[in-house]
């Protein structure tokens, strides 16, 4: 009396699942399990989507037996430009997706194409390699684009090598030295120059008379101060503190600073990350209650602006980036 009922392919509901490896610069790689097999695009996006670094226009699908697979190469970038449907391809189970770091595509796309919207960011800073670029940066903004420079960088030889072909036949790259340190201290726009795709940002390692120094991240929690503070710099905590802690810590706001506008920059990996807290403290002044100011935590930067056109527009610049500077302050000249 039993019946027996084959569905048709497609029709089996949550009864058959189908397993996709998803590897490479995603946010979250592994094994996922899909009731109705998904195209690669929507596939990535379950993983999280791809990292800064990721490169879309060589996405590889590895099917078949893993010693000899069929190699599927997917221009997601080109069909976020075209709309295209045709380059996003349908998965089968057991496909394997790989997405490539920028710039190692391999010989999938051309050295030009390897470089046009690009720029490599080398050497000292936390998350060296290759990042999107269309429209030209600050050097600032590059350095956060890599997580800001480490405990050892030496920002006052920061070196741009910039692909000049176009510009001079006889000569197909240029090199130029900033001392970065001086943007930093005096607002000198001349060490912060615009950085275009193609071009490689080279940030060595602090050397002392001859000597490579590699300093120790402190263990405690650090956190920022920047701008008008009477001690600007970075301090170190040993338990959760508030904003009103940390001002108290940095000898509190100068007469210049604009305190209705004190800015949090979370940390990476912080609750909020990677938001910009915008913090009134007359509102807490007045009432002389300051329990309701948020918790700081490790890597926070606590920027106060100063009543100038300079100081609100690098405020800006920190809100709209939301990615620490890094230890600017530790680093000895």
């Amino acid at each position: 009396g039993d019946t027996i009922y084959v569905p048709f392919l497609g029709e089996e509901g949550t009864l058959l699942t189908s397993e996709i490896y998803i590897l490479g610069q995603v946010a979250r790689p592994g094994k996922y399990t899909f009731p109705v097999m998904p195209n690669v695009l929507e596939a990535i996006t379950q993983a999280g989507g791809g990292l800064p670094q990721a490169s879309l226009r060589a996405v590889r699908i590895l099917r078949g037996d893993m010693k000899k697979p069929e190699i599927i190469i997917a221009n997601l970038e080109k069909f976020l430009e075209t709309g295209d449907p045709k380059l996003i391809p349908q998965l089968k189970p057991g496909d394997t997706i790989y997405v490539p770091v920028l710039g190692d595509e391999g010989d999938l796309v051309t050295r030009e194409e390897k470089t046009k919207n690009i720029i490599n960011i080398i050497g000292e800073v936390r998350v060296p390699g290759s990042y999107p670029l269309t429209d030209p940066i600050p050097l600032l903004q590059a350095i956060l684009m890599s997580g800001g420079p480490t405990f050892t960088a030496e920002l006052s030889k920061i070196k741009i090598i910039t692909n000049v072909q176009k510009v001079s036949p006889m000569k197909e790259y240029n090199v130029k030295e900033y001392d970065f340190n001086k943007y930093l201290d005096n607002a000198d726009l001349k060490n912060n120059p615009m950085v275009y795709a193609g071009d490689t940002i080279v940030i060595p390692k602090y050397v002392f008379e001859g000597i490579t120094l590699d300093r120790e991240e402190p263990k405690s929690d650090i956190i920022y101060v920047l701008g008008e503070a009477v001690k600007p710099g970075t301090y170190q905590l040993k338990y959760n503190t508030n904003l009103w802690h940390i001002l108290q810590l940095s000898g509190g706001p100068t007469s210049e600073a604009q305190i209705d506008e004190i800015k949090i920059v979370k940390g990476y990996g912080n609750t909020g990350y990677p938001k910009t807290l915008i913090v009134n403290m007359n509102d807490y002044m007045d009432k002389s209650d300051f329990t309701g100011l948020p918790k700081l935590q490790n890597g926070d930067t606590v920027i106060l602006p100063k009543k100038s056109h300079f100081w609100r527009e690098t405020v800006k610049f920190f809100s709209e980036i939301a990615i620490i500077l890094g230890v600017v302050n530790l680093i000895s000249k």
